[in-house]
């Protein structure tokens, strides 16, 4: 499945959703709380790295990349409720947090019911080394590393869906990715080398190489259901069910292999090929 029939599917799914979600609350908490709009910007100064934490709220999610020769390091705009917590320090290495303080029962009904979309869209400078941590709300995000220079990220999805596009071609790369209620959809660029740990919630992940990529997945299955492409084979485990290790036939000689392990969930996990262009 391409990345934007995945948005397709994910914005049918979201909308069923709120639609239920928000009926619910309307009817048991009350009318909505004011919605508000908010833009905070960073500029790089002399920062040399960044560690970034984002606690996303309801409603979509993105976070992309600013133009090439842009003088900021960090740039949110959002449209929310209730109360947001934003904390700046550090000169060298910069240190920005953004979070939502707890918000009443209705402001969740205001963002579950509101006629405008309410979003929370993340810009972050490219060739500045960056940590990041980022926790889930309700809704769709779309997490695009892709542009980004980022040697480590947490990502916990949260009750929403996911689709998060690792690093292109950068060495050094790691992340950890637990599960929530949400589907979680990886994509790895071709060419590009990672280092995932995947925690299984209760949705399903599914991560998304190149057809040729050099794969090693370390598994420890759940519950849910675990799927494999053909042409990536068994090396160790072979009596423990569906748990063990799986490797490409060019892993091992590969420039930029890709180790995956897996802490099976209830939900499915997939590993597939994208269609290549």
């Amino acid at each position: 499945m391409s990345k934007e029939e995945r948005k397709v599917e994910w914005s049918l799914d979201l909308e069923n959703m709120r639609a239920r979600a928000g009926q619910f609350v309307s009817e048991a908490m009350g009318e909505p709380a004011q919605v508000k709009r908010a833009t905070f910007q960073e500029q790089k100064d002399d920062a040399a790295s960044a560690r970034i934490a984002i606690e996303f709220s309801l409603g979509r999610a993105t976070i992309s990349a600013l133009d090439v020769g842009s003088p900021l390091l960090f740039r949110a705009e959002l449209r929310y409720v209730g109360e947001l917590e934003y904390e700046v320090s550090g000169e060298a290495e910069r240190v920005i947090s953004l979070r939502q303080k707890s918000s009443a029962p209705s402001a969740m009904a205001a963002i579950l019911n509101d006629e405008e979309e309410l979003h929370w869209d993340i810009a972050l400078a490219p060739g500045i080394p960056l940590s990041l941590t980022l926790k889930g709300g309700l809704g769709a995000s779309d997490l695009d590393l892709s542009g980004l220079s980022v040697e480590r990220a947490t990502v916990e999805t949260g009750l929403g869906q996911v689709m998060l596009t690792t690093p292109m071609r950068q060495k050094g790369f790691s992340a950890q990715v637990k599960g929530g209620v949400g589907k979680a959809d990886i994509t790895i660029p071709a060419g590009s080398p990672a280092q995932l740990e995947v925690i299984g919630g209760v949705g399903a992940f599914c991560v998304s190489v190149a057809p040729r990529a050099a794969v090693r997945m370390n598994a420890k299955t759940g519950l849910g259901r675990f799927n494999l492409p053909e042409g990536i084979a068994r090396v160790d485990g072979a009596d423990k069910g569906m748990s063990g290790i799986w490797e490409t036939p060019d892993f091992a000689d590969a420039d930029h292999p890709i180790e995956i392990d897996f802490q099976g969930g209830i939900g499915s996990f997939s590993l597939e090929c994208f269609k290549a262009l």
